[in-house]
C-alpha cells in the first residue's frame, strides 16, 4: 500500500478520483497476496503467480487485465522508472513490465457480426429515399431529423 500512495500522491494531478479508488483495491488485493512483505522485491515470478489466481479466482478475463494487471503495472512501472521531481527509481524493475493486456488462450472472444458501415444496397436504398423527402418551411427540428 505504501508504493500505492506515493504513486497516488504523485499523481494526484494527472489521474481521476475515479481511476485512484478503483486502484486501491487493486493493491489492497495484491498486499492480501504477499503477506504484507514489501513489494520492493516483488518478482516478475510473484507477478505471474497473483495474475494466475486471479484468473482462478473467476474474475473476468477483462477485469483481470484491464483493472488488477493494468493497474499493477501502471505503478509498478511509475516506481522502476529513472528519478524525477515526482517519483521514481524506487524499483530495480518493473516485475509487470513484460505482461500484454490480451486475453488468455481459450477465452471467449467476441464475434463480429457484420461491418459497422452500411453495406452498398443499404446505401443505393436509403440515400435516395433522403433525397426525395421535400421539407416545408415550418417544419420543426423534429420533423426534419425524422
Amino acid at each position: 500500500m505504501a508504493l500505492y500512495r506515493a504513486w497516488a500522491k504523485a499523481n494526484e494531478a494527472r489521474t481521476s478520483a475515479s481511476t485512484r479508488s478503483r486502484w486501491i483495491s487493486v493493491f489492497r488485493d495484491l498486499e492480501r497476496f504477499t503477506g504484507g512483505k514489501d513489494v520492493m522485491g516483488f518478482s516478475e515470478e510473484d507477478a505471474l503467480k497473483w495474475r494466475d489466481e486471479l484468473r482462478a479466482a473467476d474474475r473476468a478475463e477483462k477485469t483481470a487485465n484491464f483493472q488488477y494487471i493494468a493497474a499493477a503495472k501502471a505503478v509498478f512501472g511509475w516506481a522502476a522508472r529513472p528519478k524525477t521531481d515526482d517519483g521514481g527509481a524506487l524499483l530495480a524493475v518493473n516485475p509487470f513490465a513484460n505482461f500484454r493486456m490480451g486475453a488468455r488462450n481459450g477465452a471467449r472472444k467476441t464475434i463480429k457480426l457484420r461491418e459497422r458501415s452500411f453495406r452498398l444496397e443499404e446505401m443505393d436504398k436509403i440515400l435516395p429515399a433522403a433525397r426525395a423527402v421535400v421539407l416545408s418551411s415550418s417544419a420543426t427540428g423534429l420533423a426534419r431529423a425524422k
